[in-house]
């Protein structure tokens, strides 16, 4: 795989690989990742774990020419996932996101990326969210309109705020409040103002990503000249 200083990849994997692909899997994660794994009550969900790990390591095996099972992983302080080892330079950057069944992954070369993906017909009382997480600005064009669009609008919401934060690394003891941005049907999609800091915005762009009916899904990338890449990973291992 060829990533080009201008270009942002996007990845979508189904985590439902066939399960005589899952002992092979297996071998590919750290002791960390196993024990995660096992962690997890359900099986259902310890099979997506691994199956979510096991493609960043073999998606980023494919970029660096290496075995996915040499791949070493490590966090920052607010828990944003990095590469340690091998160092690469420009360092190959990367964030993930998943639900039960799905993932999207993003990696540029030297730019920050951070992603978010929700299940549109997940259960929450958005209601309550909505004061928690929006912004002024932001309550005021979700209560604009109709009630059943009102969660389609707010998922919009917190799917750009969280991308964003994982972007930047700050993680979620940001206030969420303090971040505003665009919201369907308005376009573009962007960052549109962080409190107490005006030039913020001019640091990021903010894209929204079309997974399918059931999810929705945005990208936040440092800077603002590059250009999305999509693929769709394949359980042929």
């Amino acid at each position: 795989m060829t990533l080009s200083p201008d270009e942002v990849h996007i990845w979508k994997v189904g985590l439902t690989p066939h399960e005589h692909h899952l002992p092979k899997l297996q071998r590919l994660l750290s002791l960390d990742e196993l024990t995660r794994a096992q962690r997890l009550k359900f099986q259902e969900h310890r099979h997506a774990f691994i199956a979510a790990r096991s493609a960043l390591r073999l998606i980023m095996s494919r970029y660096l020419l290496i075995e996915a099972q040499s791949l070493v992983f490590s966090q920052g302080p607010q828990g944003k996932p990095f590469l340690k080892e091998p160092f690469t330079e420009p360092p190959l950057l990367f964030n993930l996101s998943h639900t039960q069944h799905v993932a999207l992954y993003a990696f540029a070369l030297d730019r920050e990326v951070g992603i978010d993906l929700e299940y549109k017909h997940r259960n929450i009382s958005y209601q309550s969210l909505i004061e928690r997480i929006c912004s002024e600005k932001e309550k005021a064009h979700i209560m604009s309109h109709a009630s059943s669009d009102q969660k389609q609008v707010f998922l919009a919401c917190w799917t750009r705020k969280e991308a964003y934060l994982k972007a930047t690394g700050k993680g979620l003891s940001f206030p969420l409040q303090a971040i505003t941005v665009s919201l369907p049907p308005t376009t573009p999609t962007a960052l549109l103002e962080v409190a107490e800091d005006t030039l913020e915005p001019l640091r990021w762009t903010m894209h929204e990503i079309q997974v399918d009916l059931d999810h929705v899904a945005a990208l936040v990338v440092s800077g603002k000249s590059w250009n999305p890449v999509y693929w769709s990973w394949s359980w042929t291992i």
